[in-house]
């Protein structure tokens, strides 16, 4: 079908072309010679229109019996935000560190008592005991947080991980938890804990993507809506206990 409509546009172009030039012809001898019947010069009009319209639909039908190209949908990539840096938390962070966190613990309603020490007071509850923070900024605003506590010499435990809605799916979470394992790593502890709940696929997806591995919950546990428990081993051994001394929700 368009093959047949494509032979057919190149004759009523080619047809086109001779018509015109016919009428061209006719003109030309019309203006030499205007004593020439005035029938010669509407032949000549008439021909040079109708060439047009040959050319024209022509023109019309070659463009619609070509065969298209297939539409080629590249896939999009999303790539980490370069406008967000990882810095130390400062005190005026703080408020934005309380809020961010406060509104997923929320959202999900995961929020405890035991929650609000950290959030409330994160100077006092996680760095003085020696652990670190790290904030997610992009310019003035802060958007994502990650906190590590430390539990006796050999074990640190993840906290307070968030990035707000506007600055997911760039790997700003991926970034936060990963200078938390860098941080450490230059302590003397042997491994990274967690605890997290069922609700936070995404979370948990990250995590696993990271190398922290799902164990069995600990007895005594200080949420009572976690019902995850995860470590990271910084030794090269897997740990399979959670007896009393390795537990840090006991000390």
């Amino acid at each position: 079908m368009r093959f047949s409509a494509l032979v057919l546009s190149h004759v009523l172009r080619m047809a086109g072309v001779v018509v015109e030039a016919i009428g061209v012809v006719l003109f030309v001898e019309w203006l030499i010679d205007s004593a020439l019947e005035p029938a010669l010069l509407v032949s000549a009009v008439a021909a040079i229109t109708l060439g047009a319209v040959a050319l024209v639909g022509g023109g019309m039908l070659a463009r619609w019996s070509s065969p298209r190209a297939p539409k080629v949908r590249l896939p999009s990539v999303r790539m980490p935000p370069s406008d967000i840096d990882i810095v130390e938390f400062r005190p005026e962070h703080a408020p934005a560190f309380y809020t961010l966190n406060r509104a997923w613990l929320d959202e999900h309603a995961l929020y405890e008592p035991a929650d609000e020490a950290q959030l409330a007071d994160p100077e006092r509850e996680i760095l003085a005991p020696g652990g670190a923070i790290y904030i997610a900024v992009r310019g003035d605003d802060v958007v994502g947080t990650a906190a590590v506590v430390p539990h006796g010499p050999n074990e640190v435990e993840l906290v307070k991980l968030t990035v707000s809605e506007a600055a997911r799916g760039g790997g700003v979470g991926r970034r936060l938890v990963e200078r938390c394992i860098e941080f450490a790593r230059h302590t003397s502890a042997t491994r990274i804990v967690l605890v997290s709940s069922t609700k936070l696929g995404a979370a948990l997806t990250l995590y696993e993507s990271l190398g922290f591995t799902h164990r069995p919950l600990p007895a005594v546990m200080p949420y009572k809506t976690a019902d995850v428990f995860m470590t990271f081993d910084l030794a090269g051994e897997r740990s399979e206990s959670t007896d009393l001394h390795l537990n840090p929700f006991l000390s």
